[in-house]
């Protein structure tokens, strides 16, 4: 049986601030202590480089660092798993190294809910960029997306859960629509890989890309999901230390297993940390915990509604994620208020200002439930909005 309660006593941060309303968890999410637990114990008994040494301890990080990702592939049900500093710095890398293989007429397709993260590192390209509408729903317009996709379209770089409106996108549909076609298929599941492992695993596309501090896990660390035959066509990412082997003075050869894709020494702890993530969420009914967060984002746009706040858009299938405007009342001031209620959510445009264009204004509060989450933060976050529209009058 499914108990927040209960699940809010694996996090200590609500220890030190049992008052605490944590509505930001789009934005990072807190920690369990077994993840906690697992940073501070590599560092005090496997501290040490991988592929570097032959010694216990190097070893025994060796095994950490391999078991993760192999871990990450089994969880997800996906090939291979690059361990990158996050979500941004993950589509950066895809795209600086897919530009190497597209020809000058392709062209590349993201959607008007992208991420700047999901948005910018296109533009950087100079193939010409198609923008898929979204619906005044919130909703990933499919039949316009189609339209944009042709024999010259190369990249289709999509986000499965709107950061901003909590939309959940039907990616299983793009990825039918794009099969049999000289396309890459990549998929922005930062707001995904917490619960929404069994979507993800379903999604046949060729890389999915997100954060561990978004799933319960440190900061710092990010992982790419793909295909190895996808990966094969893919120069290395950066360059350095543990990706080559053999170098000379004005020539390398490179690694052609995954390492080639990690020069450098690796977050190390970060990816114990992981480690730890997994075997959590592994603990968990992930679709009791999809319809709990679920339900409290639809509670909190009914009550919101029943007291004159608009919500931005109305998605048909939505996540934990809840956006609202107060009229005169600047998001940034709105915030300043609930803060002083204890209660912590994100201001601002989200980096995600087409979604602001789309709906004619230049921020939103938004509210990002998760597991920790209960019925009495609804209540409390409505009583606040009632105090802080009878304040600012």
């Amino acid at each position: 049986m499914f108990n927040s309660s209960d699940i809010k006593k694996n996090f200590p941060i609500f220890d030190h601030y049992p008052d605490l309303v944590f509505a930001d968890n789009a934005s990072t999410t807190q920690k369990p202590s077994n993840v906690i637990d697992a940073i501070s114990d590599y560092y005090k008994t496997s501290n040490a480089n991988v592929h570097r040494a032959v010694y216990d301890l190097g070893v025994k990080s060796d095994e950490i660092y391999h078991n993760t990702r192999l871990k990450l592939c089994q969880f997800y049900n996906k090939e291979e798993a690059i361990f990158t500093g996050g979500t941004t710095d993950g589509i950066n890398k895809l795209a600086r190294a897919i530009s190497t293989i597209l020809e000058n007429d392709s062209n590349i397709v993201v959607s008007e809910m992208e991420h700047h993260s999901n948005l910018l590192p296109w533009q950087a390209l100079h193939n010409e960029l198609r923008v898929a509408r979204m619906t005044d729903t919130g909703d990933l317009d499919l039949a316009h997306l189609a339209s944009l996709i042709d024999d010259q379209t190369r990249v289709v770089s999509l986000v499965h859960i709107s950061n901003t409106l909590g939309s959940i996108n039907d990616l299983s549909k793009v990825a039918n629509l794009l099969a049999g076609r000289n396309c890459i298929f990549i998929v922005d599941a930062a707001q995904s890989c917490l619960l929404h492992r069994d979507s993800i695993s379903k999604i046949n596309a060729d890389a999915f890309v997100f954060g561990a501090h978004k799933m319960f896990g440190p900061s710092g660390l990010g992982v790419l999901l793909a295909k190895q035959k996808f990966l094969d066509q893919l120069p290395s990412f950066d360059l350095g230390g543990g990706m080559v082997t053999e170098v000379e003075e004005q020539h390398a050869e490179f690694r052609k297993d995954i390492s080639r894709f990690e020069a450098g020494t690796p977050p190390l702890a970060q990816v114990a940390g992981m480690h730890a993530t997994l075997t959590y969420l592994e603990g968990l009914d992930l679709g009791q915990c999809i319809t709990h967060t679920h339900s409290l984002a639809i509670k909190l746009r009914e009550s919101l509604s029943e007291i004159g706040v608009q919500c931005l858009g109305n998605p048909k299938d939505l996540s934990g994620i809840v956006s609202a405007t107060f009229g005169e009342i600047h998001p940034h001031d709105a915030a300043s208020f609930l803060n002083s209620k204890n209660i912590a959510v994100r201001a601002g445009h989200h980096c995600t200002q087409l979604i602001m264009k789309k709906y004619d204004i230049h921020a939103s509060v938004r509210f990002s439930f998760s597991i920790y989450n209960d019925l009495s933060d609804v209540e409390k976050i409505v009583d606040a909005v009632k105090s802080m529209k009878k304040y600012f009058g």
